[in-house]
């Protein structure tokens, strides 16, 4: 994710004024990479915001702890620019905006990486990792669901 500057040293000073104290863990490193500042408390807290071209997803739950989806996008996937193996979706995620997914079109193996800074996560809370997958198909040799 790079470095947790605060979002404050990149306004000016009046546009600095009007921004919210920060109420959440690490709050103003995360949404300095938002892709509309509008309103941010409000929609963190009623759906989320978009962060890094609709690459990940930032929202707090009801207990204020910071929540993250890592779009395809963000992911490292095995051979992704290669159209013979992959090709690229939009997805209208819950009537809001397009994201993009990654639509397997025929391999044998899928390989995916991606980096987190930690540091982002609010303390004292246990995180879970979850792949979301569509199978479109029963041909799954070698997945289980």
């Amino acid at each position: 994710m790079g470095c947790c500057l605060s979002i404050l040293s990149l306004l000016s000073r009046d546009e600095a004024e009007e921004l919210p104290e920060a109420p959440y863990h690490n709050f103003n490193a995360i949404v300095k990479d938002a892709d509309d500042k509008s309103d941010l408390l409000n929609r963190v807290r009623s759906g989320g915001i978009y962060l890094d071209n609709k690459r990940m997803k930032y929202w707090v739950d009801e207990s204020g702890s910071n929540c993250f989806m890592c779009y395809a996008r963000s992911l490292l996937i095995v051979c992704w620019e290669d159209e013979q193996y992959w090709n690229w979706i939009p997805s209208n995620e819950s009537g809001e905006e397009d994201v993009e997914l990654a639509r397997l079109r025929d391999v044998c193996w899928l390989q995916v990486h991606r980096g987190f800074d930690a540091s982002l996560l609010s303390p004292n809370v246990n995180y879970e990792v979850v792949f979301i997958m569509t199978m479109r198909t029963s041909r799954t040799a070698g997945i289980t669901y």
